[in-house]
């Protein structure tokens, strides 16, 4: 996916949000934050506490899974260098299958770590360049606590008005800036929200 392509994609999902990519970001800290999959791999990114960016990287469904794996994998290494974030957060999995996997199989579990394990090496190699970056993996278990999906992104709508639920199918883009929201959350001292408060 180009550079042209990924600003359209986060552009559908934050009409008049940041205005263009980071170029003119404020003094906080950057961070990345992804939600993946091997078919739509959600992301946000965030200046201190101001979201600048959501969106989502898509490869081509009717392409094999190590493919679409590898795509984007190559469109988190465009999108890291665009951005430059301090920290790169990556959701994993807590080893717990839900109902939608165990009805396709254990095989949609194996292609799912896959895809998460290809996307924090990509993020590691990324952030290993300067010593400043760091990369941090998050079990869905412990930023959700259980919260429902549809009360998560529920909870980024009111938070983040320019967020466009209704073009995110899926969610994907929705929960990767609740997992943003919720690492600066803890780790910047920042006023915390919980999501059973929708």
């Amino acid at each position: 996916m180009s550079g042209d392509e990924l600003q359209t994609v986060w552009a559908e999902l934050l009409p008049g949000g940041a205005g263009g990519r980071l170029e003119r970001v404020g003094t906080g800290r950057v961070v990345l934050a992804v939600d993946p999959s091997s078919t739509c791999t959600g992301y946000a990114v965030f200046d201190g506490a101001t979201l600048r960016e959501a969106g989502r990287l898509r490869p081509r469904s009717e392409e094999g899974a190590m493919v679409r794996i590898a795509t984007l994998c190559a469109d988190l290494a465009e999108l890291l260098a665009a951005v430059g974030p301090a920290v790169v957060v990556i959701e994993t999995t807590s080893g717990k299958v839900a109902g939608r996997l165990r009805r396709q199989g254990v095989s949609g579990l194996a292609v799912y770590g896959m895809a998460v394990g290809a996307l924090w090496r990509e993020a590691v190699f990324w952030a290993q360049v300067k010593p400043e970056r760091s990369v941090a993996l998050v079990a869905e278990n412990v930023w959700t606590a259980g919260v429902p999906k549809g009360r998560r992104l529920a909870l980024a709508a009111r938070l983040y008005p320019q967020y466009q639920g209704e073009r995110d199918k899926g969610g994907d883009a929705g929960d990767a800036i609740m997992l943003g929201r919720w690492w600066i959350e803890r780790n910047s001292g920042a006023e915390a929200v919980r999501c059973d408060e929708v």
